[in-house]
């Protein structure tokens, strides 16, 4: 009964924020951990802080099947995988945030998890430019790009449109490099969006993003 009640005020929630305020239209698939992600910092934007403390313990524990043979990835999942590919320390974070409570440190800590999880998306796309389609390549960009949209795009919307217009933009370059399969001009658009993010979120990322993924293997 409790599970329900807090679904039912997450759904409350997204009507206050909706997909659709967004300067650009979601596209491809929306993960279960996408979503969660976006309603615990609304949460703690309309200051749910007890509320959005316990989605994070929920997500932690849970696992949600996309389909009959496939899972999705929850949260403490990808926060581990996250931490073995770029010796980050996102699991510690996240708990550090629970026990002390403190809502700032798990709102920075899940945008970062969103930032690299965007991130991991554009270098697998780097790595695989030249073995998959047109199609394909968009679809992983995109799988990216909704992590911009559902857990960084929110924050600078409300505090800073303009940052958030320059942002939008580079993903947008990016978008046309890769349909034009202009590599070098794709990465350095990525840098430059690499560089905003930091400055703005006030976070550091890993060095290894910066690196040259089209010769890497994935």
């Amino acid at each position: 009964m409790e599970r329900l009640t807090l679904i039912f005020i997450l759904n409350c929630i997204s009507l206050v924020f909706p997909h659709t305020s967004y300067p650009h239209q979601i596209r491809g698939e929306v993960t279960p951990l996408m979503n969660q992600m976006e309603a615990v910092i609304s949460l703690i934007e309309a200051n749910k802080i007890g509320l959005a403390f316990k989605e994070v313990r929920e997500m932690l524990r849970d696992s949600h099947y996309k389909d009959e043979t496939r899972l999705e990835e929850g949260l403490g999942t990808a926060a581990s995988q996250i931490d073995k590919r770029f010796k980050t320390d996102i699991q510690s974070a996240l708990g550090a945030s629970l026990a002390k409570r403190d809502s700032d440190m798990l709102k920075k800590t899940l945008q970062k998890l969103g930032a690299l999880l965007m991130l991991e998306k554009f270098n697998s796309l780097e790595a695989k430019s030249h073995s998959i389609d047109s199609d394909a390549r968009k679809s992983i960009f995109w799988s990216g790009r909704n992590y911009f949209s559902l857990v960084l795009e929110p924050a600078l919307e409300k505090s800073d449109p303009a940052e958030e217009m320059r942002m939008d933009r580079l993903l947008d370059r990016m978008l046309y490099r890769l349909e034009d399969r202009k590599w070098e001009e794709f990465r350095t658009a990525k840098i430059e969006l690499i560089g905003r993010i930091e400055k703005y979120f006030s976070f550091s990322l890993p060095s290894s993003l910066l690196e040259d993924s089209t010769n890497s293997t994935n």
